[in-house]
């Protein structure tokens, strides 16, 4: 299994093209963050992966 770590805004949208490419793949995922910006982070999520 991958584990995607991440701490920042800036690091979602890094990876949201990865993670979104993962989910169309069906390959599984775990998706940790540190909590440094949840409320920003929670808001990205849904935009890019639903």
């Amino acid at each position: 299994m991958i584990h995607i770590f991440l701490g920042s805004k800036a690091q979602l949208i890094k990876m949201a093209p990865v993670m979104v490419e993962l989910q169309n793949r069906n390959i599984p995922y775990k998706f940790i963050f540190s909590d440094q910006h949840q409320a920003k982070l929670d808001n990205i999520c849904e935009e890019f992966l639903g």
